[in-house]
This record gives C-alpha cells, structure tokens and sequence, in this order.
C-alpha cells in the first residue's frame, strides 16, 4: 500500500507526468509499426538496418529495463532513499535526475523520426548518464536495497549498453552527419 506522504513526492509526480509523456512519444512515432509482431518492431526503420537477431536481443533487454524502472521506481517513491547522491541531505537531486532522463527519453522518438542527428545521440546519451546516476545512488545509500540495485542495473544494460552503445553506434554509422 502506497503511503500518503508517497503522493507528495515530487518524483511521483514526475514519473507520472513525463512517463506518460515517454510513452506517448514512443506510441506517437512508432505506434504503427509496433503494432502487431515482433518481427515488424524488430525491422522497423529506426533500426537502421541493425541485424534483428541483435535487435531481438535487445528487445529482452528492453522488458527487463521496464521492469527494473518499476521495481525501483516504486521503491523509491514509497521509501525515498535517506542516504548516499540521492539521500536527505540532496533530495531535490532524484526529482532533478528524473525529469532530465525522462526528458531525454521523450525527445529521442521526435529528434529520430526528424532527423535531428545530433539531438537524437545526445538524447541517448544523456538518458545513459542518468541511467548511471540511478545505478550509483542506489548503491550509496547506508543499507541499498539489493532490489532497488538490480532494478537500476537492468534498466542500465538497455539504457547504456543498448541504446548508448549499440544503437548510436549503428545510428553513426549509417544515418548521421555528426
């Protein structure tokens, strides 16, 4: 059960606000291609041409990155961390952490399917800093909660790894100016 001082919890509020906000985009530039198989997301064009046996294990890598965001969302905006980068003593840094990776997130499906080259690496970029960021603070508080680490790491494998990495590797290959 959430408590009532959760709903006062700014970063609630801006997973609820901007998350929607994520997913919106995501729905907007790509609704009509994810609809129905897996195979039509996995040869989509924002892909640019990256294998789909690749593009398949990324996609796990994805669910697994939705549910750890969850995990340690939830955790955290039920019992903010009191400890470590995110702890008492700096709690206005969760909130800011938040909006700029989510913020990040909203503004890749929009700079790609515009071809913002540049805005749309540094989106994924400043997503895997952020991404990092969680990952940290979830290690430095007093007692971390191994739930919350694990939550952060998976969601940093997609984050870094496959968005960071892979993806604007293939992106900078084959479709940039930069």
């Amino acid at each position: 059960m959430v408590r009532l001082d959760s709903l006062q919890n700014p970063t609630l509020w801006i997973i609820i606000i901007l998350g929607s906000l994520v997913i919106g985009s995501y729905k907007q530039v790509l609704g009509d291609w994810m609809r129905g198989s897996i195979s039509r997301y996995a040869t989509h064009p924002f892909w640019f041409g990256l294998n789909t046996e690749v593009v398949h294990v990324l996609l796990i890598f994805q669910v697994f990155a939705a549910i750890g965001f969850i995990i340690s969302a939830t955790s955290w905006i039920i019992s903010p961390p009191i400890s470590g980068f995110f702890g008492i003593y700096t709690k206005h840094m969760l909130p800011i952490v938040m909006s700029i990776f989510l913020i990040s997130a909203i503004s890749w499906p929009y700079s790609t399917y515009h071809n913002y080259s540049t805005v749309s690496v540094i989106s994924l970029i400043v997503t895997a800093i952020c991404s990092i960021l969680l990952v940290a603070g979830a290690a430095e508080e007093e007692s971390p909660r191994w739930w919350v680490v694990l939550g952060w790491i998976l969601l940093s494998c997609c984050t870094v790894i496959g968005d960071g990495v892979i993806w604007n590797a293939n992106y900078i290959l084959h479709r940039t100016h930069i």
